[in-house]
């Protein structure tokens, strides 16, 4: 069994899917809030780390069995917290390639197929993220992306 991760932590909640590389069997787990900035670093990494165990059990697995860990979390918008939270998952599964960023970078990536594109997201908290021609900018939530997006939305549909 090949275990790969991926989290996608939000400021409501944290789903964590995780797909067995050989058989292609899938568990998924739901827990609380992760993001590190209103709920706090500690109990963020405890949530995950949680729901990574709940899914591992589900598929009868190994934590050893873990390769690949995608960690998108709400809030992780400064290299600071990046380094923190890829140091604390890391030493948690060493044998795993770790990777930590922004839950919007998820989103992105997930909608736009590796083209350019933008996404605005209003929900719990607001953020902006782009991408033209490989370059990638990130407009985190104490810029006002609410405002931002409630613009876009209004000019789309007619109404700026």
């Amino acid at each position: 069994m090949v275990l790969y991760i991926g989290v996608d932590g939000g400021g409501s909640k944290t789903e964590v899917m995780i797909v067995d590389g050989e058989s292609q069997r899938t568990a998924l787990s739901v827990g609380a809030a992760t993001n590190p900035n209103t709920v706090g670093t500690e109990n963020a990494v405890a949530v995950v780390t949680s729901l990574i165990s709940q899914g591992i059990e589900k598929l009868s697995g190994a934590q050893e069995q873990i390769r690949g860990l995608s960690i998108c979390m709400a809030g992780v918008d400064r290299p600071a917290q990046v380094q923190t939270l890829h140091t604390l998952f890391q030493e948690e599964y060493p044998q795993a390639v770790v990777e930590v960023t922004n839950d919007a970078f998820a989103a992105l990536s997930a909608g736009t197929q590796g083209k350019s594109g933008i996404v605005l997201i209003a929900g719990t908290g607001s953020i902006a993220v782009g991408e033209s021609r490989g370059e990638i900018r990130l407009a985190p939530a104490d810029m006002e992306v609410y405002w931002v997006t409630r613009g876009a939305a209004s000019t789309w549909d007619g109404r700026a």
